[in-house]
């Protein structure tokens, strides 16, 4: 998730330990000429990271291993939430998608009228994201069905981050 959780903080409870020089454990190739915008976000031991390319890579946190691969779209400019057994993200063509955490399937995509260039954000059940056609959606994270969406007459660029029981948002 964007910043650590729901509401964007960007405070995590991990420990950074200075026990000397890092090193290089491992590195992960996407393939030449790919660009990668999007932050990695990891969820146990895997690392999830949208490309350019429109592909959406699994990989093993631990040694660098692709788990999967999958390419459900166009170019995803932001970074993934995980929520449950799902990678939830946006992309460039206008949806907005769920892929099985397990195999990379789509098990749900949801169309908007512009490019999805926001993060979305996952709470209790329900995904927040914002697309360029002016609106901010509300979809249940489980079947990818809308619940309600916000006109706002401007593209929304910015992530959606949720707080005390409201969503908070920019919108060009």
């Amino acid at each position: 998730m964007y910043q650590h959780d729901p509401a964007h903080s960007g405070r995590t409870p991990a420990t950074v330990f200075n026990d000397g020089p890092l090193y290089l454990q491992w590195a992960y190739a996407f393939g030449e000429r790919v660009e990668v915008e999007a932050q990695p976000v990891i969820s146990g031991s895997v690392i999830y990271q949208g490309v350019m390319n429109g592909e959406m890579h699994a990989i093993d946190a631990d040694t660098g291993a692709a788990l999967w691969i999958a390419s459900p779209g166009g170019p995803i400019p932001h970074t993934a939430a995980v929520y449950g057994n799902r990678v939830y993200f946006g992309s460039l063509d206008g949806n907005v998608y769920a892929l099985s955490t397990v195999d990379g399937s789509t098990d749900w995509q949801f169309p908007t009228a512009g490019p999805v260039m926001s993060a979305p954000a996952v709470v209790d059940g329900r995904l927040y994201i914002g697309s360029n056609d002016g609106n901010l959606y509300a979809l249940d994270a489980a079947t990818g069905g809308e619940l309600w969406r916000v006109v706002t007459g401007g593209p929304v660029v910015s992530s959606p981050a949720v707080a005390g029981g409201r969503v908070y948002f920019g919108s060009e």
